[in-house]
């Protein structure tokens, strides 16, 4: 392997890993602070890449813009799901999870229905390639790699250094206590699902130039996501950028190494890493969540 054939990879894995790291942050978030397990939260990331195909391609916005209007759809649509569902069954998780499945269903079907089963495609705002000491790389890839860059930024600063944030992080922690010193733990909790979903959104907006976009496209990306949670652990945000771009690297390694053996690749390494963490890299052995 050539130094510029790695770079390739890496920048390929980089660019992928990304991608599973702004699904599954959403997904710990609704986890961690709603203590919803949302199986249908890849349809939503299926969402967001159809309602950025409709208003970038039959409206003809501008891209940037199609992706913000289409995470604003994802996050309200979110936010009514946990009001008028989720709401009521919210403590149980079984009850969700089973809710949840019942939601990607009717999501999956409401996209065949509304968009048939055709493949859906859209031209590429990012055209050209960048060309540093002899590797070439697609402007698309370096487009997503640092629009999943910022966006996590942003959400470490919301997390961190703002009043919702610190008051999400409180609801985790303990809500009873939490609800003790005047946290609106209801308010928390939908905008902490509607936050989540919205990341899943934007991530299938991002991608909808690169890839084909299907009705059924959320089920290989969710199952993505729940190895970025077993490699970096059930609620860790840390782990859950370690684990995306672990998946990213060795899938983008693997095709190139071992071809189509690369899923067994990564079944091997999740299990090398879950024999000696079996929390994960960031998270700790739970018997429930």
């Amino acid at each position: 392997m050539t130094g510029e054939v790695f770079a390739q990879l890496f920048v390929n894995g980089l660019a992928s890993g990304m991608v599973y790291v702004l699904i599954a942050s959403g997904l710990i978030l609704v986890l961690g602070v709603a203590r919803i397990f949302n199986f249908a939260h890849g349809e939503f990331y299926m969402l967001g890449a159809y309602a950025t195909f409709a208003f970038y391609q039959a409206l003809h916005l501008n891209f940037f813009l199609s992706v913000a209007i289409a995470v604003i759809v994802v996050a309200a649509f979110a936010g009514v799901c946990y009001r008028f569902a989720f709401h009521y069954m919210r403590g149980n998780l079984l009850l969700c999870a089973a809710a949840s499945m019942g939601l990607s269903m009717m999501l999956e079907r409401g996209a065949l229905l509304g968009f048939g089963t055709q493949e859906r495609g859209m031209p590429s705002p990012f055209t050209g390639t960048l060309t540093v000491y002899n590797v070439v790389v697609p402007v698309e890839k370096m487009t997503v790699i640092l629009l999943c860059v910022a966006v996590m930024c942003g959400l470490y600063y919301l997390l961190m250094s703002t009043k919702l944030g610190k008051a999400m992080r409180a609801v985790k922690l303990d809500t009873e206590v939490a609800a003790l010193q005047g946290v609106n733990t209801t308010k928390v909790y939908a905008l902490a699902m509607a936050t989540g979903c919205a990341l899943a959104g934007l991530a299938g907006g991002i991608i909808a130039p690169l890839y084909s976009i299907t009705p059924g496209m959320g089920h290989t990306v969710l199952l993505k996501s729940f190895m970025v949670l077993i490699v970096g652990g059930l609620e860790s945000m840390v782990g859950g950028v370690v684990g995306g771009l672990v998946i990213g690297m060795t899938l983008s390694f693997g095709y190139y190494l071992v071809g189509g053996l690369s899923e067994i690749l990564l079944f091997g390494v999740i299990g090398v890493i879950l024999v000696f963490k079996p929390g994960g890299l960031f998270g700790e052995v739970v018997e429930d969540v």
